[in-house]
């Protein structure tokens, strides 16, 4: 069967045109090769090595055994879980099938406790320490319970966020997770070389009067502005970000005699990412800072890290004018030198509220940030995604000294 008759065979009417790539190459050896597979597993056992929860696993296994029993669905099940786990392949996230019931959001879990033997296998070729891969692991049971929460029954939507799991890219390290990558943000990060000073000269593009992208939340101002960077022999000249993580207009020059560029696109930094279920203490997320810088050395040997970067709802510098000083947002916030991102208020609504596309009047208002975030909606305010970079010297000047894995 090729994908277009798999995908029509489980009333998927939708174009999902990722699943035609490499279909042959999967197809070698099936069936005889996908029930080989799903037989000698022992899914029981590789749940609970997650863990998953246990009233999930029995869910599991009823959905393992409707994959097994239909052609069509351990065709797409194969065909997902051969480039799950191989970097070389491209990887579409399935969608849920109708056909499988109440069972139709286990799909995506078979595959993330299935590709467990192949994280397992690279975290072992990698020496990485029990704790950390148990750590790293716990990011499936927590997506379960997230989308638990959202649906009233167990299944999983992150599917595609987790192969950088499986694959050994993420790790999870302390309260943070990071993965090591290339800049890319388009900022450039510029030092004095005699006073210290720090100035972040924006990404090119139109700015509105606010000094965010144009076109945020689908808000454009008729009056936008264009950045841009200008780089020469003598000096690098563009618009700096301000303190608060916007944009200025006017432009700034900084003479290359007295300013050097300390960040920039294609420098290898560590991608920050941020676990929910726990409190962002600060103390908490500087000594993972500090593991990860010597647990990355250690695994990657060849590349200088020169910064931590992150895009997250929790880094939108209007967060700081509605929250007091010392909560843990706020806290977070001013580790890192903030500069817009074009992503908008979705994660803010999924992460504050759990809904995006609830109506503002029924949104729940029980914890304090929620009151805050309300008050502000109400009020006509947007919310958005930042960004923001701590600089690895910088972190060390303050203190925090690479730890070991």
């Amino acid at each position: 069967m090729d994908s277009r008759a798999v995908l029509t065979t489980l009333g998927i009417s939708y174009s999902h045109d990722g699943f035609d790539t490499e279909w042959a190459q999967s197809g070698a050896g099936f069936p005889a090769v996908a029930e080989t597979f799903l037989d000698g597993l022992d899914l029981d056992s590789l749940a609970r090595r997650v863990p998953i929860a246990d009233e999930a696993i029995p869910g599991l296994i009823e959905g393992a055994r409707i994959v097994r029993n239909s052609q069509a669905l351990l065709r797409l099940f194969w065909h997902c879980h051969c480039a799950l786990v191989d970097r070389g392949r491209h990887f579409a996230v399935p969608p849920e099938c109708a056909m499988m019931g109440e069972r139709r959001g286990m799909l995506q879990v078979l595959l993330a406790v299935t590709a467990v033997p192949a994280l397992l296998a690279r975290h072992a070729a990698f020496a990485i320490a029990p704790d950390i891969t148990n750590a790293t692991l716990d990011d499936i049971a927590l997506w379960m319970r997230d989308y638990h929460k959202k649906n009233g029954r167990w299944g999983l939507a992150q599917l595609g966020w987790l192969r950088n799991h499986i694959l050994g890219d993420l790790f999870r390290l302390g309260r943070l997770q990071f993965m090591s990558a290339r800049a890319n943000t388009h900022i450039l990060g510029c030092r004095n070389m005699h006073t210290g000073d720090l100035c972040t000269l924006a990404a090119p593009g139109a700015y509105r009067a606010d000094g965010f992208f144009d076109g945020l939340n689908n808000v454009n101002d008729p009056a936008a502005w264009h950045a841009a960077q200008h780089i020469n022999a003598v000096s690098v000249a563009g618009h700096p970000v301000t303190q608060d993580g916007r944009v200025a207009r006017e432009p700034v020059t900084l003479p290359l005699s007295e300013w050097r560029i300390v960040l920039r696109d294609g420098d290898d930094v560590l991608d920050v990412h941020i676990p929910a279920e726990m409190p962002l203490d600060t103390n908490a997320c500087i000594t993972s800072f500090s593991e990860a810088l010597g647990f990355f050395r250690e695994l990657c040997p060849g590349r200088n890290h020169k910064a931590f970067v992150c895009c997250s709802w929790l880094l939108d510098s209007q967060l700081a004018s509605l929250l007091p000083a010392e909560s843990n947002i706020v806290r977070f916030q001013r580790l890192f030198r903030l500069h817009p991102s074009h992503l908008g208020e979705h994660q803010t609504y999924e992460r504050v509220f759990g809904d995006y596309s609830a109506d503002p009047e029924t949104l729940p208002a029980v914890t304090r940030l929620q009151k805050a975030c309300l008050q502000h909606i109400r009020a006509g305010g947007r919310f958005a995604e930042g960004n923001g970079f701590i600089l690895v010297d910088d972190l060390r000047a303050a203190g925090a000294s690479p730890g070991t894995s």
